[in-house]
């Protein structure tokens, strides 16, 4: 999932079955309505809209792998830098299952 949140009550949300190829993560950046904003605007850098596919597809890659393990992963927040930058996960949280 990859999700904008602008607000408190404005979500924007794109949804993909796991596994993603890096079309769709690619895809996915692009429904959101914040992906305007990554491009660039007011003076900033266009974001590492690459590194950010990658990263997508490679938690995907994680959840799937992890199937019947993982309970949640929370990556809040995911800081996309300027191009050529890649990202940085701020915070996360990895639940496991019980078993």
């Amino acid at each position: 999932m990859a999700r904008n949140v602008r607000g408190p009550s404005e979500y924007d949300v794109a949804l993909r079955r796991c596994p993603i190829t890096r079309s769709e993560a690619q895809a996915m950046i692009t429904e959101v309505k914040g992906a305007r904003l990554l491009r660039g605007f007011r003076g900033r850098p266009a974001a590492d809209l690459a590194a950010l596919a990658d990263t997508l597809v490679r938690v995907f890659y994680l959840a799937m792998h992890l199937e019947g393990h993982l309970a949640e992963l929370d990556i809040n927040p995911l800081m996309v830098l300027p191009s050529g930058q890649g990202v940085k996960a701020v915070d996360a949280l990895v639940l496991s299952r019980g078993t």
